[in-house]
């Protein structure tokens, strides 16, 4: 199997900067796991510089299924109360409501322990829940996330059936994360891009990859190879020890310096990624790159902002 670039990753990074290669070239992209943009609460914030290109890459790839439908600079809520800062709003994103109603048997937001910081009129649902938000008097209502990516559509039908206004908040390690992963990933295959989901890239060598799914292996062979696989959390890059290694190239780890998290070896280890010092026909992007990290502040955003540059620069000198 044949391609002209190989990206290793179907995070926001690995994603992005493929949809863009593939406008040029023939790409392949491998993964395996869960990316750290599916853990995410969903939710992009412009944290440095604006980038039209790059905004309207995100509405393009959103619009279908309703999300950054508009990019407005807004403060919404998390599932905790808590303000959540964020660039783009979907159809159903919180920024006001009147009620928040939990329930029973979901854990992603309990309403009570919500209203006790937001200030909202707390309300649980039981049964058939459908039909007993009918019964809450308020206008517009805080539900948990409740629908995927291709049954995001089903929240406005839900909306009609019980005459209510409802709105998500943003939600770590739920639908709305797995949501905004799932359309970049769509968004990469319409561009072109060939999808190797839950494949290994377990060694590379002399412009080719051995990619295995744990029963078959293939080898693909490519021009250029670009690494988009995350920090550690996602296992782009791994700790031996106290040293956190690139474990396809054993790529150089330089340090960046940043905010502190409460943990100095996880502030350590999460600021830490490869060198910009890259061998010839080797690319990287997001945050396996050193400086593109959660304790450095930098956010989905920056992780796509450098992923589109990196592809405008794979594009220029290839």
């Amino acid at each position: 199997m044949d391609c002209d670039i190989l990206v290793v990753g179907a995070g926001a990074a690995g994603c992005t900067a493929a949809a863009k290669l593939a406008e040029k070239f023939n790409v392949i992209l491998a993964s395996s796991g869960t990316p750290t943009t599916a853990m995410s609460a969903g939710r992009i914030l412009i944290t440095n510089e604006s980038n039209s290109e790059l905004a309207n890459f995100l509405k393009n790839i959103g619009e279908e299924y309703s999300l950054f439908t508009n990019q407005e600079e807004c403060i919404s809520y998390t599932n905790r109360g808590t303000p959540y800062k964020q660039s783009f709003l979907s159809k159903h994103d919180c920024i006001e409501a009147d009620a928040v109603a939990g329930i029973r048997g979901n854990n992603d937001l309990n309403p009570e322990l919500f209203s006790k910081i937001a200030n909202i009129k707390p309300y649980w649902l039981e049964g058939d829940f459908e039909d007993s938000l009918q019964e809450i008097p308020e206008d517009t209502i805080i539900i948990p996330p409740l629908f995927g990516l291709k049954d995001y559509c089903r929240l406005a039908e839900l909306e009609k059936k019980c005459g209510r206004n409802l709105k998500e908040v943003a939600t770590p390690l739920s639908l709305p994360g797995k949501r905004f992963s799932d359309c970049l990933i769509a968004a990469a295959e319409k561009a072109g891009v060939k999808m190797m989901p839950g494949r290994e890239v377990k060694e590379v060598n002399n412009n080719a990859a051995v990619i295995s799914s744990g029963l078959r292996e293939h080898i693909v062979t490519y021009s250029i190879l670009l690494l988009a696989g995350g920090n550690i959390v996602s296992g782009g890059l791994q700790l031996d020890g106290n040293l956190v290694r690139e474990p396809l190239l054993d790529l150089e780890i330089a340090e960046a310096s940043g905010k502190k998290l409460n943990s100095a070896p996880l502030t350590e280890a999460l600021s830490a990624g490869v060198s910009s010092i890259l061998p010839k026909g080797v690319y990287a992007c997001g945050s396996i790159m050193s400086g593109i990290s959660y304790p450095l502040d930098k956010g989905l955003w920056n992780v796509m902002l450098n992923a589109m540059d990196t592809a405008k620069k794979i594009k220029e000198e290839i």
